[in-house]
């Protein structure tokens, strides 16, 4: 990538967290009017931050809510999501995908092998969820944020951290297992030890995503998309447990009907059925 290239691309995509940090540390206007104000801020690209009173769920007082429509190169239009409440002082920011659920899901797979690999852009849904294979780790999926491989494994040793002073008094061999398995993280995280590390992540709603540099090896980057199981159009709520139950119970119906008919029953697995998958290359022209 050029210099020009990575100027423009540095421009255009912000550093992770920073959208989101413009958006909560805009001033807010002294007179609006009631819903969907604009507080005069834009990102790189000209899209407007708005506000809108919002409901806190810790005080239950009012609070403030400010959303930016932004554009990721080589993917597509989210909503960056930040709430403030001046009663209590909970924050917090989230993302959420502008377009509608993809009609497949997709697999990512980052082969991280330095630690710069650590600063990768990570969109991830609340459907979405991630693995690092090497270090036996998987998130579940949350809520939405627009974040970093780093800020995903921070977020997982912070969360761990919170209870340590308790396990130590309760638990303490728990407590020393944890603590050796934070350690563990933090020499990752800092590039000394455990690479090549393999970042999965998996989005039934095709509204995730890993940051892909152009011109980089194959090997390194990579994405599939996939026909979603009848659960997880349910979890998505793209069809009713009903209507999935009634539709197995008629597809085991024509499978009787066939196997009394030809006496032979059908192996084919999704598996074996490598329709059911499709491979996605990116080249530096995409």
């Amino acid at each position: 990538m050029g210099e020009n290239q990575q100027a423009e691309k540095e421009e255009f995509f912000q550093p992770v967290g920073q959208a989101a940090e413009e958006v909560d540390h805009e001033q807010v206007p002294e007179n609006g009017n009631d819903g969907i104000r604009l507080t005069g801020a834009e990102d790189a690209q000209g899209h407007p931050v708005q506000e809108i009173d919002s409901l806190c769920m810790k005080c239950h007082e009012t609070g403030v809510s400010r959303l930016l429509l932004t554009s990721i190169p080589y993917f597509r239009e989210i909503v960056v999501i930040s709430f403030e409440c001046p009663h209590c002082g909970f924050k917090n920011s989230e993302i959420q995908s502008a377009s509608t659920i993809a009609e497949k899901g997709s697999r990512y797979m980052l082969k991280i092998e330095n630690k710069e690999d650590f600063n990768r852009q990570v969109v991830k849904s609340e459907y979405c969820t991630c693995k690092f294979i090497e270090l036996d780790i998987e998130i579940p999926a949350k809520r939405g944020q627009l974040t970093t491989v780093e800020g995903l494994l921070s977020e997982m040793v912070q969360d761990l951290e919170l209870d340590q002073p308790q396990r130590k008094e309760v638990q303490p061999e728990i407590y020393e297992k944890i603590e050796q398995f934070l350690a563990k993280i933090r020499s990752v995280l800092n590039g000394e030890t455990g690479l090549p590390l393999t970042f999965l992540i998996d989005d039934p709603s095709g509204n995730s995503w890993i940051e892909y540099v152009p011109g980089e090896p194959q090997h390194k980057w990579s994405v599939v998309e996939y026909n979603r199981t009848p659960q997880q159009n349910v979890m998505l709520g793209l069809v009713s447990a009903d209507e999935v139950a009634a539709h197995e119970q008629e597809q085991q119906e024509q499978q009787s009907q066939r196997v009394r008919a030809t006496g032979f029953m059908s192996d084919e697995t999704d598996i074996e059925n490598f329709a059911n998958e499709s491979l996605i290359f990116l080249t530096s022209r995409t």
